[in-house]
Formats: structure tokens, C-alpha cells, sequence
């Protein structure tokens, strides 16, 4: 009986070494009990990822074990927000090369995940960041407003290099000020950062490869955990939310109302869909909200002109209407009432994304910039 007490002791004895030994492991697999509510793969079969060399680890990961679904990676060694903005680095799609602005609609994704900053971090002051995240979210929103805009959170490093302005501190600070912009920006933080962190905030070294910032390839296990983590983003992923969706609840006829009585505009008419589609060839299929007025006094050019495009080919069309309607009455007014003349001068139309605006009134200009802000 002692024998067989012993026995069972030193099996349990080697059964407690193994158990400390596996739980001083690194964990690279999915917990067992992953929430329900978590994203499914097939969620980002419509996303592109867009990083440096980092997020290549994602890529690398996510291809050889099936992850993320039919997402498409666009990762490059040294990549940065600067190269994204300045063109200095292209991205390279089926043959061509392309800025992110230009690759979204080449490529038809209604998500873009960017990671990038690292190559960032330590060279400019904070409103040099916000200027350069502005820059590329601007180009986006222009060229494709449908699309959903997440920036992931720089991942941490395992220490700092000799006279190196990279450090924890800053990717901190960065993370910090580019979470701040995506909530005032209609965009969306993913917090994938935490997942690498260590208790001191520094980067886990069994996930280092390289002593600095670089990750190994299991850690990829990892990130796309973070990824799937509705807890990670900074908003709603059920709600409707995007630039090319009317964010502000922006009601064009309220709009319109408000700056009629602010401006003092008088006797103006609203045209009908079918004298907008006769006089300026502006189809109605070509925007979901339009409003076309004109002063009934002919003598006075005052027209106004608020319009939300279907999509983008739709609001080009409408704004090369607006052009030459400029063009038009300034031709008619020029040898004929100067005082009108000379407001078909400071004439403003433009575009920000679907919304298409003119302004053929006094302080034209001002007005353009109201409503260009409102809209953007």
C-alpha cells in the first residue's frame, strides 16, 4: 500500500512540473472559450489591410492558417502615413501601382485596416500626425466614400535602440492621438497593441523576434483574435456609420431652409426633377437628395444648387453641370448687368465625395465652405 501512495505521488508529482512548465508557455491559440459575439472570418471578406513590414506578419499569418477571410494585404517593408500621403511608396495591385486613395476603388472593398505609424513615430510633433491622417482619410473620402476607415493601434516594442526617437512612450502618445482623431472623424481605433503588451508595457519578448519591434509569425494568432474582439473598436460595428453615408443626418431641405432665411434670399423657386433633368441634365437617377433653386426675378442670378450623388461617377457628372451653369450665366451677365455679372465671378462649385454644391449669391464662397464642412 505505501508503495502504491508513492507511486501515485510521484505521478502527480511529474504531473504539477508539466502543468508549470506548459502555463510558462507562450498561448498563440485561440482561448477555448472564445465569446459567441465575436467577428466572424467571413466579416472581412470585403477589407483590405494596409501596413509596413509589421502588419506583414498579419499577412503572413493570416494566409497560412485561413484567417480573416477573403481580405486582401498590402503590406511594405518601411511603408509609412508619409509614403501613403505623399505617393512616395505605391501599392501594387493586378499589375499597377497605386496610392491608397486610388487602390480602394480599383479593388472594390467597403473596409480599409491601416497599420501605420511605426515608421512615424518620433519624427513629427502632434499636429503634423493629425494633418497626415486628415490627408489620407481626405483622399479616401474622396474617392471612395462608401468605405469604412479603421486605423489599428501601433503595435509596442522591446526596447529602445542607442539615440533612437522611437520608444513605448511615443507609440503610446501616437496611439493616443490617432484614437482621439478617429472618434472625431467619423473613423475607427482598433486596440490591437494590447494583446503584445507586456506588464510593462513593452513588447512581450516571446513574441519578438528580433529583440526591437518585429513580431514572429505565431503571434499572428494573436492579432487576429484582437481583430475578431468587437471590444477592440472604438465604435458600434453594427451600426450604419461611413463618409459615404450621410453621417450627420444631414437633411438637405433643412440645410437649404436655414440658409435661405440666414442669407435673406428672396423670391427663390425651387425647380421640379424634370426641369433639373431638362435645363441642366442632371438625371434623377443620378442622386438620392437635390434641390435646385432660382430667384423668380430673371433679372438676378441667385441660384443655389444641393445635391447628394448616388456615387461618385454620378456626383462628377453633377458637378461638371454646375461648372457650366457658372460658365453659362456669367456669359449672359457680362455685357449685360455688371452688378450680376460681378457675382457669377465669385461663383463656387465643388464636390466633397457624393455631395455636390453651388452657389451663384452674394458671399458665394462662404457659403460653399459652410456647407462643404457640414457634409464632410
Amino acid at each position: 500500500m505505501e508503495r502504491r501512495r508513492c507511486e501515485i505521488a510521484a505521478v502527480l508529482l511529474c504531473l504539477s512540473v508539466l502543468l508549470c512548465a506548459f502555463t510558462r508557455l507562450p498561448v498563440f491559440a485561440a482561448a477555448a472559450d472564445t465569446p459567441e459575439e465575436q467577428l466572424e472570418d467571413s466579416w472581412f471578406d470585403d477589407a483590405i489591410f494596409i501596413g509596413d513590414s509589421i502588419a506583414g506578419t498579419l499577412q503572413a499569418y493570416a494566409e497560412q492558417h485561413s484567417q480573416l477571410g477573403a481580405a486582401l494585404f498590402f503590406c511594405r517593408t518601411n511603408y509609412s502615413i508619409t509614403s501613403a500621403v505623399n505617393g512616395s511608396m505605391l501599392l501594387y495591385y493586378r499589375g499597377g501601382g497605386y496610392m491608397p486613395n486610388a487602390l480602394l476603388p480599383q479593388t472594390g472593398a467597403k473596409k480599409v485596416f491601416f497599420l501605420l505609424g511605426m515608421n512615424d513615430v518620433g519624427s513629427y510633433d502632434d499636429g503634423r500626425y493629425a494633418s497626415l491622417w486628415s490627408a489620407l482619410v481626405d483622399g479616401i473620402r474622396e474617392n471612395a466614400p462608401e468605405v469604412r476607415i479603421f486605423f489599428q493601434s501601433v503595435t509596442p516594442m522591446a526596447k529602445s535602440l542607442p539615440n533612437n526617437a522611437l520608444t513605448n512612450a511615443r507609440i503610446d502618445r501616437y496611439n493616443e492621438l490617432l484614437r482621439a482623431y478617429c472618434d472625431e472623424n467619423d473613423c475607427c481605433y482598433v486596440d490591437v497593441a494590447g494583446s503584445f503588451k507586456d506588464d510593462d508595457g513593452t513588447l512581450r519578448a516571446e513574441l519578438c523576434r528580433d529583440g526591437y519591434v518585429h513580431l514572429i509569425l505565431d503571434a499572428g494568432a494573436l492579432w487576429c483574435e484582437a481583430l475578431k474582439d468587437p471590444a477592440n473598436y472604438s465604435r458600434d460595428l453594427s451600426g450604419e456609420w461611413g463618409a459615404g453615408e450621410d453621417r450627420q443626418g444631414e437633411d438637405l431641405q433643412a440645410y437649404y431652409d436655414g440658409l435661405a432665411a440666414e442669407a435673406e434670399l428672396e423670391d427663390m423657386v425651387k425647380l421640379s426633377a424634370a426641369t433639373v433633368y431638362n435645363a441642366y441634365g442632371i438625371a434623377p437617377e443620378d442622386y438620392t437628395q437635390g434641390i435646385a433653386a432660382i430667384c423668380g426675378d430673371s433679372v438676378r442670378v441667385d441660384e443655389i444648387w444641393l445635391f447628394e450623388a448616388a456615387d461618385e461617377e454620378a456626383a462628377l457628372r453633377i458637378l461638371a453641370a454646375a461648372q457650366a451653369r457658372i460658365e453659362a450665366r456669367s456669359e449672359e451677365m457680362k455685357d449685360y448687368l455688371p452688378d450680376q455679372y460681378e457675382i457669377t465671378r465669385h461663383a463656387v462649385a465643388v464636390r466633397e465625395g457624393r455631395y455636390v454644391s453651388l452657389f451663384i449669391i452674394p458671399g458665394s464662397e462662404e457659403q460653399a465652405g459652410i456647407f462643404s464642412r457640414t457634409v464632410s
